[in-house]
């Protein structure tokens, strides 16, 4: 009775713990707004170089000279960008997607074992039952909400099974509750 509810708990952990990985994995929003970032940055850029030469701090030639070069500066750095191989860019893993969920719940579960929190057994059942869940990566796209829906009926087939485990807790409690009552009224 202890292990499955062990089992059971554990396995929503790494259900959890593997939902987070996908967040974590996908593109994050702030590098998808970098070129309106430096669209912004451009102008206004340009409008300190015009108010300059307006003001009179700066004439045309230099401002023109300005603009190449910081032209030559954004082109390089985004040439420098698209020169990189992937995996080195920053941000970017050096692990392929499918490699990061059965590295990290077999690292897990090993820690798991390797702590005697869980048996051999245990462990075999949470990973095939987690590989068992999922279809292969390559056969389905991988959206929030089929996540989202797969850790809901894991939790809900867990809180079931919690609920019956607390009603025969209660119906022992119960029944040990009559058996001293009895015991003691033979006592006497």
């Amino acid at each position: 009775m202890k292990t499955l509810v062990a089992t059971v708990a554990l396995s929503t952990f790494l259900v959890s713990l593997l939902f987070a990985q996908e967040r974590d994995r996908r593109s994050d929003p702030k590098k998808e707004a970098q070129p309106k970032i430096e669209k912004a940055n451009w102008d206004r850029i340009k409008e300190r170089i015009e108010g300059a030469v307006e003001r009179g701090e700066m004439t045309r030639e230099q401002a023109d000279q300005k603009y190449k070069e910081l032209k030559k500066s954004l082109e390089a750095k985004s040439q420098g960008n698209r020169n990189q191989p992937k995996r080195t860019r920053p941000g970017s893993s050096p692990q392929m997607p499918r490699q990061r969920r059965p590295d990290a719940l077999g690292q897990l579960v090993g820690k798991l074992v390797a702590e005697k929190k869980i048996n051999r057994e245990d462990a075999r059942r949470i990973i095939e039952t987690a590989s068992a869940s999922r279809p292969p990566m390559q056969n389905r796209p991988n959206t929030h909400g089929q996540i989202s829906g797969e850790l809901r009926d894991i939790l809900d087939q867990a809180r079931n099974e919690l609920a019956e485990l607390q009603e025969a807790r209660e119906e022992m409690h119960r029944e040990h509750e009559e058996w001293e009552r009895h015991r003691d009224e033979h006592a006497e």
